[in-house]
Formats: structure tokens, sequence, C-alpha cells
């Protein structure tokens, strides 16, 4: 359903957008599919920034599958899109905020 809708074009990628702003924290599943379909999103259009914007704000997600869907969707959508969106090109984008935690010594 959610990959239909992003097919609709930029009504269909608005709706989704509104949906996922809207939901609760517990719903995941729902969450990493709206994500997903994202992939299918029209990036020559001015609205994927507006569908760029709403998959990184889920990057830091406390769910590993929406962090997941997140990085799928943004590397198709680069791949897709040959590198013509400066914000997806391979030196612009850095995963590190979703590394877990470095431990370091303390001296005293």
């Amino acid at each position: 359903v959610c990959e239909t809708l992003v097919r609709l074009g930029i009504q269909g990628e608005q709706i989704l957008v509104n949906i996922l702003k809207n939901q609760p924290a517990s719903n995941y599943a729902l969450k990493a599919a709206i994500i997903s379909s994202f992939e299918f999103a029209d990036y020559s259009k001015p609205t994927i920034d507006f569908v760029i914007e709403e998959v990184f704000r889920h990057a830091n997600d406390s769910n590993v599958q929406v962090r997941k869907a997140c990085l799928q969707t943004l590397e198709t959508l680069r791949k897709r899109s040959n590198n013509t969106l400066a914000y997806l090109q391979s030196r612009t984008v850095s995963y590190t905020h979703l590394t877990p935690p470095t431990i370091y010594s303390v001296q005293i």
C-alpha cells in the first residue's frame, strides 16, 4: 500500500510523510514500511527534499528495523539518482551517529 501511494506522485508522498510524522515510537513496523517505500520516490521532483528530510529524521530511531530501512532507502535513492542529489553523495552522508558508543579508558 505504501509503495502504491509513493508511485502516485507528490500527493502520495505527502500523505505518507504526514502519516510518518504522526506515528508513535512503538509503531515501528509501519514506520519501517513507509520509509522503505520512499525508495520509489521520484528524485527529480522538488518534494524529494521533504522525503529525505523525514528519512534522515528517523535515522536515529530506537528501533533497529527503522534505522535499517532508513539506510537502505538512502542508499537506493543515491544509486537511482546517480549521485545527482548533493546531500546523498558518498562523502556527504555519514553514518557515525548510528554506531554504538565507544568505551574510552580513563586515566586517574
